[in-house]
């Protein structure tokens, strides 16, 4: 199974180097360097761009503050965050939510990638690692979900008859 702290996956042209996400810098750092790591600012920006690029605005998308709470858990829910890298470069992020307490046969799931790097197979390397992690915690069940606008962001409804170009796109579910 892979190491959820770093990973590398076979079988893609170039395997991302995968990598778990501090949210908060380790206790007895220095003072300048307290509030949210570096990569989780780089998971902010990602869900930024896709939100922006998505809705138009950030109506949905927490905050850095908001997520670096998310991001750390609670008592009822262990959650981890992991960040791509092709070459240095951020190419994408995917999370595992593992219920505690209630439903401890499940865990929630999402993948994440820029969309200059989709269609390569990265997105498929991520919910591996999701899986994987999911799978070495001994859940059987993952779930996930996906929102899309049912109108572009100017207000223009989209349909199958009427699809906006760039904004939405009928499912094709066959």
């Amino acid at each position: 199974m892979a190491d959820p702290e770093s990973d590398t996956f076979p079988g893609t042209p170039t395997a991302p180097v995968i990598t778990g996400v501090k949210v908060l810098p380790e206790p007895g750092m220095n003072a300048a360097s307290a509030g949210p790591t570096a990569d989780l600012r780089e998971c902010q920006a990602l869900r930024v761009e896709h939100e922006l690029a998505l809705w138009g605005n950030l109506d949905r998308c927490p905050t850095l503050q908001e997520a670096a709470e998310f991001w750390q858990g609670n008592e009822y829910e262990e959650r981890q965050l992991f960040l791509a890298r092709l070459k240095g470069e951020t190419v994408g992020m995917c999370s595992v939510e593992l219920p505690l307490r209630e439903n401890t046969h499940t865990a929630g799931i999402d993948v994440l990638i820029a969309p200059v790097h989709r269609r390569r197979g990265l997105g498929r390397t991520l919910l591996l690692h999701a899986e994987s992690i999911a799978r070495e915690r001994g859940r059987t069940s993952l779930y996930g979900y996906h929102e899309v606008p049912l109108a572009a962001a100017d207000g223009t409804p989209c349909s199958p008859q009427n699809p906006v170009p760039g904004a939405c796109r009928p499912l094709n579910l066959l």
